[in-house]
C-alpha cells in the first residue's frame, strides 16, 4: 500500500510538471511573411508573427535573429530589444541587416506575470531571396523579335557540380512562355514566388560532375534572366545568365 502511494505521488509529480511545462511554451506559431521557415524571403524587412497559448497573458515581447541556431543567444544580426505590450507581429526596423541568399535563424521572447517569468519560442528558420537589385549576378538576355515572330531562342551553360553541395537555389525573372531544365528535365517554375521573380531549391536535379541549365524565350516573350547558385560549406558558386550564354534558334528537332 505505501509503494502503491509514493507511485501515486510520483505519477502526479510527473504529470505536474508537464502541465507547467506546457503552460510555460512561449511563443508558438512562428512565421515570416507569413510562412514556417521559409526558404524565399523577398523583402528586406520581413515581418516576424508569433502565437501564445490561452494560458499565457504576453506583457512583453522581443525578437532576435541571428547567422546561427547557437547564435540566437547573443544574435549578431538583430535584437529588438524587450518591447511592452501584447503584439504578435514585428518587422524588422532596418533594410540593410539582411544579406542576400542567407540563412538566418530566429526566435522570440516572451514575458508574462510582470516580467518574472520570460518564455522562449522555438527555434525557427529563414532563407532571404535575392533582397537587392544590386544583389543579382546574373543580367538580363534579350532577343530581337519582329512582330509575328513566332521563332523560340534557346541559351544556357555547361558547369560543374562539386563534392559536398549543401544546396542549390535558382533565382529566374520568367517570361510568360519561357521553359527553363536542368539536365534535359523541364523544371517546374511556379515555386516559391518572390517578388518578382520565382526561387526554386534544385539540388535534387543536379549531379555530382558536369551539369548543364537550358532556357528557352518563346513568344511573346522578348528576354529572360536567370541565377542559380550552389551553396557549399567554404562558399558559393554562380552560374548566372548573361551575353556569354549562345543564344540559337530553337526548332522542334532540337
Amino acid at each position: 500500500m505505501k509503494a502503491f502511494c509514493q507511485f501515486s505521488i510520483w505519477v502526479a509529480a510527473v504529470l505536474l510538471m508537464a502541465g507547467m511545462a506546457s503552460c510555460r511554451r512561449g511563443a508558438e506559431g512562428l512565421k515570416c511573411d507569413g510562412e514556417e521557415d521559409p526558404a524565399a524571403v523577398g523583402a528586406p524587412c520581413p515581418v516576424f508573427a508569433w502565437k501564445t497559448g490561452d494560458d499565457i497573458f504576453q506583457e512583453a515581447y522581443r525578437v532576435v535573429v541571428a547567422t546561427s541556431e547557437k547564435g540566437l543567444k547573443n544574435p549578431d544580426v538583430w535584437d529588438s530589444g524587450m518591447l511592452d505590450g501584447n503584439a504578435k507581429s514585428l518587422a524588422l526596423t532596418d533594410s540593410t541587416l539582411l544579406e542576400s541568399c542567407r540563412d538566418y535563424w530566429w526566435t522570440v521572447q516572451v514575458s508574462a506575470k510582470d516580467r518574472k517569468h520570460l518564455l522562449t519560442g522555438r527555434k525557427a528558420h529563414l532563407m532571404t531571396g535575392i533582397l537587392r537589385e544590386e544583389d543579382w549576378t546574373a543580367s538580363e538576355i534579350a532577343v530581337t523579335r519582329k512582330r509575328r515572330d513566332t521563332t523560340t531562342f534557346r541559351f544556357g551553360e555547361s558547369f560543374l557540380v562539386g563534392k559536398g553541395l549543401d544546396k542549390a537555389c535558382l533565382y529566374l525573372v520568367p517570361g510568360e512562355g519561357n521553359n527553363l531544365t536542368i539536365n534535359g528535365k523541364q523544371l517546374d517554375t511556379t515555386c516559391f514566388e518572390a517578388p518578382g521573380y520565382t526561387i526554386r531549391e534544385v539540388s535534387g536535379m543536379l549531379r555530382r560532375g558536369r551539369n548543364r541549365i537550358d532556357v528557352s524565350v518563346a513568344p511573346p516573350s522578348t528576354s529572360i534572366k536567370a541565377e542559380l547558385r550552389l551553396f557549399y560549406p567554404d562558399g558559393t558558386d554562380i552560374i548566372a545568365s548573361g551575353p556569354h550564354w549562345p543564344v540559337a534558334p530553337w526548332t522542334a528537332n532540337d
